[in-house]
C-alpha cells in the first residue's frame, strides 16, 4: 500500500505522462480526453482510500 501511496503523492507517473503528451501533441481533443480520464481516476482514488481505511 506505501507504494500506491508513493505513486499517488510523490512520484505522480500518470501526471507527467499527461503533461509530457500535452507538450508534444497538437490533437487538443487526445489531450483533454486523457486530463478527463485522469481527473476520473484521481477522484476513484479518493474513494479507493475512503475504502482502505
Amino acid at each position: 500500500m506505501n507504494e500506491y501511496f508513493k505513486e499517488a503523492n510523490v512520484t505522480k507517473s500518470r501526471d507527467s505522462a499527461v503533461a509530457e503528451l500535452k507538450a508534444n501533441l497538437d490533437d487538443n481533443d487526445i489531450v483533454q480526453n486523457l486530463q478527463n480520464a485522469l481527473n476520473d481516476s484521481r477522484k476513484l482514488m479518493q474513494r479507493e482510500y475512503v475504502a482502505m481505511r
